[in-house]
């Protein structure tokens, strides 16, 4: 066999920053590359760049859809929340959108039907319209459906039995109710 020997290339961890990894052969450093999510069992050697860049982005796009399903399948999120738990890990803002919109077109993800179960769980335990606002927009999701899930009607039975209770009209404007639904029964 003449013409070239086959080189043999490695991927390792820089020794001055943990993100930076170094393709080497043999003892020269050929290209660093910035990988920010955790690297695990990387292969002894490989037969060119290309293949390396192409492992890279296999194992992030695997590595992204097995934390995605795994998340979904302990609970039900919104793809704001979803996407931001698959940023904090470090992978790629383009990867972690691809896998969110993957699982809301495979139905897996739905905003809607999250906001409507908050919704009707947080008014259950006795939160008004205004808090519960509140809360979705901190969960990065839109409010809008509060109006139409919880009606004017439904606010003032809610009041008038938490009123029955013993809460105080103040108790109830912090938990978010409208203050001129609360003076009718005061």
């Amino acid at each position: 066999m003449h013409g070239r020997l086959a080189v043999m290339l490695t991927l390792s961890k820089s020794a001055i920053d943990s993100t930076w990894y170094e393709i080497r052969s043999g003892a020269d450093v050929i290209e660093e590359i910035e990988i920010r999510f955790s690297l695990y069992r990387i292969p002894k050697s490989f037969d060119s760049v290309e293949l390396i860049h192409r492992w890279i982005e296999e194992l992030e796009r695997k590595l992204v859809r097995n934390r995605a399903y795994r998340l979904i399948s302990a609970r039900s999120y919104p793809s704001s929340l979803l996407r931001k738990k698959l940023l904090e890990k470090k992978y790629s803002e383009t990867l972690c959108n691809e896998m969110v919109e993957e699982l809301q077109r495979l139905g897996y993800v739905q905003d809607e039907e999250w906001a409507r179960r908050l919704i009707e769980r947080e008014f259950a335990r006795g939160n008004g319209p205004r808090l519960i606002e509140l809360k979705l927009k901190i969960k990065g999701v839109s409010p809008s459906q509060v109006r139409q899930i919880i009606t004017r009607e439904m606010e003032r039975k809610k009041i008038r039995e938490l009123m029955k209770k013993g809460k105080t009209p103040q108790s109830l404007v912090r938990k978010g109710f409208d203050y001129s639904l609360i003076e009718i029964f005061s």
